[in-house]
């Protein structure tokens, strides 16, 4: 992986306001791109709609690409930079919903859809949980995409990382009285896959970048 620049972004979402999110999110991506030279762009866990939308995620719910996706990578091509975002992504079977988050490339496309695997407490009332960790190609180098609770499990990142993910993008909703807990799961993943992999026989080394 070739040296890259990445910016996080914090911020608290409106809940149930995605059009709201949307314009803050976008002027986001403009106010860094202004100021400096950025390949990558991370934003929260369901940063379109906020965390604790309940029944409501069905009606906020998007097909990708839609609306949400097709406005953030207008941006992305706009800066040229890659995104990743969390939002409420629905399938044709409007009654299937998943928390997932979306990498869209300098050039507006869908580089890849995550779908979160570990669903956590409540998260199990409203999502259907993804089944697979994939790796995308990017301009830079293999990116993997995981969701809040997924860092928790060990096997999540090391998945990534053996079919060859040379930077792992960690979106999160996390609340703030766990924030140790947050730091302990981070720096365990990254000591984990920061090391050579035998398996694999791989000589590359994992990076972790989590918000």
């Amino acid at each position: 992986m070739r040296q890259i620049t990445v910016a996080t972004v914090q911020m608290a979402p409106r809940l149930a306001e995605p059009e709201v999110n949307l314009e803050r999110m976008g002027k986001w991506v403009e106010d860094i791109c202004r100021d400096q030279k950025v390949d990558l762009i991370v934003f929260p866990e369901l940063v379109t709609t906020g965390y604790e939308c309940g029944v409501r995620f069905a009606d906020l719910a998007e097909q990708v690409p839609g609306h949400m996706v097709n406005y953030m990578a207008k941006r992305a091509t706009d800066f040229q930079v890659h995104l990743a975002f969390g939002l409420v992504e629905k399938q044709k079977v409007e009654s299937t919903i998943y928390d997932s988050v979306v990498l869209v490339d300098p050039e507006g496309e869908v580089n890849m859809t995550y779908r979160k695997v570990h669903l956590r407490g409540e998260e199990r009332l409203a999502f259907r949980p993804g089944y697979r960790f994939d790796a995308a190609e990017t301009s830079f180098g293999l990116v993997g995409l995981l969701l809040g609770w997924d860092l928790a499990f060990p096997e999540a990142a090391r998945c990534l990382t053996l079919q060859g993910a040379e930077l792992l993008c960690v979106c999160a909703n996390w609340e703030r009285p766990h924030t140790s807990a947050w730091r302990n799961y981070v720096f365990a993943r990254a000591l984990e896959n920061a090391r050579r992999t035998a398996l694999a026989r791989s000589t590359r080394t994992t990076f972790l970048v989590a918000v």
